[in-house]
């Protein structure tokens, strides 16, 4: 129905970097990121603060862009916590739409598991669970 096997390093691929503190108004970005200034987090004080940091899409061979904006994060004093969250998509174009199914499937019988292993707070798995039903309802 659909290849089984792809060249993965030919797929393209974004991320979604979440994070408190820093200076996001003045972070320099790489031509085609963006930042979301409007994807507060919820830092040590109970404040929101930080945001969101994401790249164009990319293939694997352009991956150091990751490195050198966690840098630049790093430098403004930009941390990660409980509220944050790193999110991957990876582009279906090998698969097409048929599966979608399938990998929601997939999410759903080892979401509990990959919660467990790391720690993602509670309030996380909701959303994850409302964007797959969003996806495979929209499909039916």
């Amino acid at each position: 129905m659909w290849p089984k096997s792809v060249d993965w390093k030919a797929l393209k691929f974004g991320i979604e970097i979440e994070f408190v503190g820093g200076n996001p108004e003045g972070l320099e970005l790489l031509p085609d990121w963006i930042i979301s200034l409007d994807e507060l987090q919820i830092d040590e004080t109970g404040s929101e603060s930080g945001s969101e940091l994401k790249p164009p899409p990319i293939l694997w061979a352009d991956r150091d862009q990751i490195r050198v904006m966690l840098n630049r994060l790093q430098e403004q004093g930009a941390t990660v916590n409980w509220s944050c969250g790193f999110h991957v998509h990876i582009g279906l174009e090998p698969w097409g739409q048929d599966i979608v199914l399938p990998l929601i499937d997939a999410a759903l019988l080892y979401q509990q598991a990959i919660q467990e292993i790391v720690s993602t707070s509670e309030h996380r798995l909701l959303f994850a669970l409302r964007l797959l039903l969003r996806c495979e309802v929209s499909l039916l």
